[in-house]
């Protein structure tokens, strides 16, 4: 059958930075949901995680019919009642972020980081770290919850500064090869240069200062020749 579609304003909570996993600021953003009206979602039956199914399903598939395995339960969730979970189960096609603007930060090697703030819902939560709590009305089958309320997780980092330090380590292990003593003396120039850049990464972004950038916002250097590949 044909999706109801509903559009709801709604307001959620983002952490004090982005990727931060704290939220003493009690900072929130406003979006709005156009989608449908409900979705069905699968979770684990003992963890009340996603994390090993992301299906979802509307009335278009017919997702109060369809079959819910054995070891998770299925959700049915009211998307006028919690437009943030549907938001995050699909947010590029059904949420808008208001008074969303491009944050863009000069970095100390030159280059600039960029990114929308405040964050999108997806780039809010970690959809597989949430937990439905159990806590709505189970059908009489015992295979689907309706309504009841989701343990949010922070969106994780993806990067750490001692992750950086291992690949600057193993940039430098890589290049200690490069340069000879009878290539041409330009050339050597500008692999000494990159190693000396790997080598300052952490000071350059002053890794361990009160003034520290976060990990993400790091970039490495340019191999030499790497910007020729492909022309």
């Amino acid at each position: 059958m044909p999706n109801t579609i509903i559009e709801k304003d709604f307001t959620y909570n983002i952490p004090d930075d982005y990727l931060a996993q704290t939220s003493n600021d009690s900072k929130t953003a406003e979006a709005t949901f156009k989608g449908p009206d409900k979705i069905w979602i699968f979770v684990d039956k003992d963890t009340g995680k996603s994390t090993r199914s992301r299906l979802l399903l509307t009335d278009e598939e017919n997702g109060s019919e369809f079959p819910t395995p054995v070891d998770q339960y299925k959700i049915e969730v009211d998307c006028a009642t919690d437009p943030t979970i549907c938001s995050l189960w699909d947010t590029t096609e059904w949420e808008t972020v208001k008074d969303q603007t491009q944050l863009v930060v000069n970095l100390p090697d030159g280059t600039t980081y960029e990114r929308p703030n405040p964050t999108d819902v997806d780039h809010t939560y970690e959809l597989d770290d949430c937990v439905y709590n159990k806590d709505g009305t189970l059908s009489a089958d015992g295979t689907t919850y309706t309504g009841g309320t989701w343990t949010m997780a922070w969106k994780q980092p993806w990067s750490s500064w001692d992750e950086l330090i291992i690949v600057r380590n193993n940039l430098l292990t890589a290049s200690d090869a490069k340069i000879a003593e009878d290539m041409p003396e330009a050339t050597k120039t500008i692999w000494k240069t990159y190693r000396q850049a790997l080598r300052d990464l952490p000071a350059t972004f002053k890794k361990g200062t009160a003034d520290e950038f976060p990990a993400h916002m790091v970039n490495f250097p340019v191999e030499p020749g790497a910007d020729l590949i492909g022309e």
